[in-house]
């Protein structure tokens, strides 16, 4: 999902690179297709340990040197 259409400053230069006409307007666009080279695998955690059922389930509470070791994880790939 493209979130920026609404934007602007992002509608007319979308509009451009499109040639979409100026009466038309963008509300929301999906890129569709196949990648042009394979992305890298990614560190994802389980939806079992994010996701909770009926109240918050203390056990999956992280603090933020949790967090933010799991983002470096991330990003390191």
């Amino acid at each position: 999902m493209v979130s920026a259409t609404g934007s602007p400053f992002v509608k007319p230069l979308l509009k451009q690179l499109l040639a979409i006409p100026h009466k038309l307007d963008i509300y929301d666009m999906l890129a569709l297709g196949y990648a042009a080279s394979q992305p890298k695998e990614r560190f994802v955690r389980e939806r079992n340990e994010m996701v909770h059922y009926d109240r918050y389930d203390q056990a999956k509470y992280r603090s933020d040197d949790e967090i933010r070791s799991f983002i470096v994880r991330l990003r390191r790939g």
